[in-house]
């Protein structure tokens, strides 16, 4: 917990929670989950079947490992993954109401967007759905 707080986990079904902003956690190996709170926060998983899960505004949810799931659910965060899945929330013009929720596998379109394979991809201050 706190400013600048960072996790590291590694095995498998290890978890972590960071919460503060700027916070950094990392979790390694199969069925890892990682979830961060805080403004600006990194949250990276690696495994099949791990989950990275990001709360925060502007804050980065990174996944690789087959069906890994990156979510971000905070205004202006950002989503990445290599062989799963994202989910990124759309939010209202006043940058606080959630509007929707968006999922998809790598390799599928959300907004007419298609997502590739570990590229960023996020909501721009105009409320445009793109690779960051």
């Amino acid at each position: 917990m706190g400013e600048f707080a960072g996790i590291s986990t590694k095995g498998d079904s290890s978890h972590g929670v960071a919460m503060g902003e700027c916070a950094d956690i990392g979790t390694y190996g199969k069925n890892s989950h990682g979830v961060t709170t805080g403004k600006r926060a990194t949250n990276f998983t690696e495994g099949e079947n791990s989950h990275s899960i990001t709360m925060g505004t502007y804050a980065d949810s990174i996944t690789e490992g087959k069906n890994s799931v990156s979510c971000a659910l905070g205004y202006g965060s950002i989503a990445s993954a290599q062989k799963g899945f994202i989910v990124i929330a759309e939010y209202e013009e006043d940058k606080k109401t959630i509007k929707k929720i968006h999922a998809v596998k790598v390799g599928e379109k959300i907004l007419g967007v298609v997502i590739d394979v570990d590229e960023s991809y996020g909501f721009d201050e105009n409320g445009f759905f793109r690779k960051i």
